[in-house]
């Protein structure tokens, strides 16, 4: 579990990620669940797949899909890719890891990155980025929200968006799929019991969002219904969520 606080105008919040309690306790004015096990206060559904890494190495690659084994294999064998990382201690590339986040961002019509989010998350040492690099940048990067035990794909970008050639862009989509296999041996060596891919949509009108949800089932994993809850703890609380403050 973590737990992150902060204030907005006069309001006090604790935003809470994978709290699994039954009821809430919190002098904070609003509390923020994220990835509830229970919900509270008609919470929303929050759908993800969780990879347990309790599993030895074996049984969990014998999940995968065929194609996303090949691709892995290739990766490590012939594109001779290399694993890194940066946790909340170090985190030497801070900069160009958001600045290579918010590009592939724009590229998609999606948020720039959360930094406000990013800096409580360092603060609180709950933060790791994985990454693969190419020769001049990075290929892909991972964001993950960690507390020990449960490690949360936050964010995930690559070049793909701004690569004209096909060889290129083949082997950014081996390097994601080899950093997603060497994240969980990351995660799985230093103790960790869930790798959580950071939700799916299940929209099957959106062909976007159905590839992205296909791509993340080729890795296996246990399909998980959470909750994303807001709950007014105090008068004040309850008073701006009801006027959405």
């Amino acid at each position: 579990m973590i737990s992150l606080k902060r204030k907005k105008t006069f309001l006090n919040i604790e935003e809470i990620f994978y709290y699994e309690g039954a009821s809430i306790e919190s002098k904070a004015d609003i509390v923020l669940l994220k990835q509830s096990k229970n919900s509270f206060n008609k919470g929303n559904k929050f759908i993800t797949l969780h990879i347990d890494l309790k599993q030895d190495l074996e049984s969990i690659e014998a999940e995968f899909k065929k194609n996303t084994k090949y691709e892995i294999r290739r990766a490590t064998n012939k594109d001779n890719l290399e694993f890194k990382y940066d946790d909340s201690s170090v985190l030497t590339n801070y900069k160009e890891f958001i600045e290579f986040y918010d590009k592939f961002a724009e590229s998609k019509g999606l948020q720039a990155c959360n930094k406000k989010l990013i800096g409580r998350l360092i603060k609180e040492n709950s933060l790791i980025v994985t990454y693969v690099e190419g020769k001049d940048s990075f290929l892909v990067i991972h964001y993950y929200i960690t507390d020990g035990n449960r490690a949360r794909l936050l964010y995930s970008a690559s070049q793909f968006r701004n690569v004209p050639d096909n060889n290129t862009r083949n082997l950014i989509g081996r390097g994601n799929r080899f950093l997603h296999r060497e994240d969980i041996v990351y995660f799985k060596q230093n103790g960790y019991s869930i790798l959580d891919l950071g939700g799916i949509a299940e929209n099957e009108d959106n062909q976007e969002t159905s590839q992205i949800d296909s791509f993340k089932k080729s890795f296996g994993g246990k399909r998980i219904v959470e909750y994303n809850c807001k709950i007014g703890k105090t008068i004040l609380g309850k008073i701006a969520l009801g006027l959405k403050l």
